[in-house]
């Protein structure tokens, strides 16, 4: 009886005890996978943005709303470099805001499937898009392939006909997709971003840029020459950005796998929520029932697009307004004014509706560029410094000075007493060797100059120095025998070695002495 319970006993210990351990792997796979929580960039004291889309000025915009726009949107094809959006957005005043999708309009073709882009065949143009997001240091709203539950866009999984795509476009990759475009441009270490992607079932990131003065010194064969080995970069400097999902309150075509929810990347891989709305499908209903999932009431909510089109409704100004100021998560609005100076949406087209939107936007809840820019309408997230700090500096330069000192005590000849103006080659006492030791200036890198190879490309010319400030690197053959004097520089741009002729390595003597050199 006894054996039988301390058996049972026993396998209800391993019982609890597997349970605990794949719990914590879970977790620990979650804690993985999910991002750290980022910031929307959300107006100050609860207000408002209020922005414009379409077009290469805000001006017709800013005259019909009387609001200079906060925000000016731009619409994007994968794969296209978009400098002119930085340009225009600066002129206009207001912050930039990028619409991002796979194709360039109605008629064009698919540029990458959502499949593509989750097995990292696109990290090349995600990488790029991180390195200009990050050089542009001010927050970008990146609206990531907005309406997807559209059948007119070619990421949706369904045709107009309620039939599926392929399976590149299933809800599942482009769900996935979503994640690693996420993961890729909001930036980090590199191994936290390649730990996530596979706790997601995606590939590493590929397509790295390598670091050009990184690495470690390697002998090229047959000409003695020293080289950097280049390896990936482990950093890729986050930007200040936010990506938001704008589905369509109702898929088209209508069916449940078309909803909303059917794209839902989680929470964690989404910083602003919204929708797009038009004043010739005023789905109101749609709208309410839209904004009350509760998976989304964390999220500041945005219109990603808005408009007029059709004709001249005064009414539905004053009710989208009206709506607006009774939901206090609404914190941007882009109005759509088309690319085309001529285009249906233009404010141009709707007097009426028009000075209802001027009577509106005088609300102080709606912030526009007027009186202040966008740059201080909210506290920027704080940027990591990209140099080495100082402490780690610091012991690089104790490790190698040891090195270098222990380097030249073998290399460097020895002499004894001799009278004035004669040299000898008999070794020198080992006391006087210690007596005045190479030493050398840090943290700052020190000159290929002194050594006879030119300027570091970085930081003041330096020089070791010594009792006489006229000491050398020790010679050192590389290749061939053909000795050539390396100079060591703590910003790991490794100097080329000429073949040369021999160095000599000379040190301060008391008087009537003289060092010579092998």
């Amino acid at each position: 009886m006894s054996k039988s319970l301390s058996s049972a006993a026993r396998a209800h210990a391993r019982a609890e005890i597997g349970g605990a351990l794949l719990a914590a792997a879970v977790l620990a796979t979650a804690t993985i996978a999910a991002p750290a929580p980022a910031r929307p960039y959300t107006a100050a004291h609860g207000k408002v943005f209020v922005g414009v889309t379409g077009g290469r000025t805000a001006g017709g915009y800013a005259r019909a709303s009387g609001k200079p726009p906060a925000v000016f949107q731009f619409f994007v094809a994968w794969g296209d470099p978009f400098r002119y959006a930085y340009r225009r957005a600066r002129e206009a005043g207001a912050g930039l805001m990028v619409h991002l999708s796979t194709y360039n309009g109605p008629g064009t073709r698919e540029r990458i499937a959502p499949r593509d882009i989750a097995l990292g065949r696109g990290d090349r143009y995600l990488l790029a898009l991180r390195r200009d997001f990050a050089a542009y240091r001010r927050p970008v709203y990146l609206r990531l392939f907005g309406e997807m539950n559209n059948a007119a866009n070619p990421y949706s999984a369904f045709n107009h006909d309620g039939s599926a795509r392929d399976s590149a476009h299933a809800r599942w990759w482009f769900r996935r997709a979503w994640r690693r475009v996420y993961l890729v441009v909001k930036g980090g270490r590199v191994a936290t971003v390649d730990a996530r992607l596979r706790a997601l079932g995606m590939p590493r990131l590929g397509h790295l840029p390598m670091r050009r003065h990184a690495g470690f010194a390697e002998l090229s064969s047959g000409n003695g020459a020293a080289r950097l080995r280049p390896a990936a970069v482990r950093w890729l400097p986050p930007p200040q950005v936010a990506v938001q999902w704008t589905p369509m309150t109702a898929g088209s075509p209508d069916i449940a796998a078309n909803g909303p929810d059917s794209y839902w990347p989680g929470g964690a891989y989404v910083d602003w929520v919204g929708t797009d709305f038009y004043s010739s499908f005023p789905n109101f209903p749609g709208l309410d029932r839209f904004y009350a999932i509760p998976r989304y009431a964390a999220k500041p909510f945005v219109f990603g697009e808005w408009a007029m089109w059709g004709h001249d409704d005064p009414s539905f100004m004053q009710r989208f307004f009206a709506w607006v100021a009774a939901h206090p998560r609404v914190r941007m609005l882009a109005y759509n004014q088309g690319n085309h100076p001529t285009s249906p949406f233009r404010l141009y087209r709707y007097p009426k509706a028009a000075r209802e939107m001027r009577a509106a936007l005088q609300s102080r809840r709606y912030a526009g560029r007027s009186g202040r820019t966008l740059e201080t309408s909210f506290r920027r997230a704080p940027e990591r410094p990209l140099t080495v700090p100082a402490a780690r500096q610091a012991r690089w330069s104790s490790w190698l000075s040891a090195a270098i000192r222990g380097l030249w005590r073998l290399t460097t000849p020895r002499t004894t007493d001799v009278p004035a103006g004669r040299a000898s080659t008999r070794p020198m006492a080992r006391t006087d060797a210690r007596r005045a030791p190479l030493r050398w200036e840090f943290p700052g890198p020190i000159s290929r100059r002194a050594a006879g190879h030119g300027a570091c490309a970085r930081g003041p010319e330096r020089r070791p120095y010594g009792p006489s400030q006229a000491a050398l690197v020790p010679a050192l053959p590389l290749g061939g025998g053909s000795p050539c004097v390396v100079p060591f520089c703590p910003c790991l741009s490794s100097p080329r070695c000429a073949p040369g002729p021999p160095r000599r390595a000379t040190r301060a003597t008391p008087a009537g002495r003289r060092s010579t050199g092998i």
